[in-house]
């Protein structure tokens, strides 16, 4: 359900990031409510690049 993936953590190269504050800082790059958002992580990059109401975006995420 959709309440397990708020309890998920997307690791790499031995660093965690919670999906819940992957989501919280997106909701508050995107700066407005959205309908609809989909996220994709780039750990590598550091990044994650979003689509909010049809809207591209990216944002730094810091693994630590």
């Amino acid at each position: 359900g959709l309440g397990d993936v708020y309890k998920r953590q997307v690791e790499y190269a031995g660093a965690q990031v919670p999906v819940e504050e992957v989501i919280k800082n997106v909701k508050a790059t995107y700066g407005k409510d959205a309908k609809e958002i989909s996220i994709y992580l780039k750990p590598e990059e550091s990044k994650a690049y979003f689509v909010a109401d049809g809207n591209a975006e990216e944002m730094d995420v810091f693994f630590c």
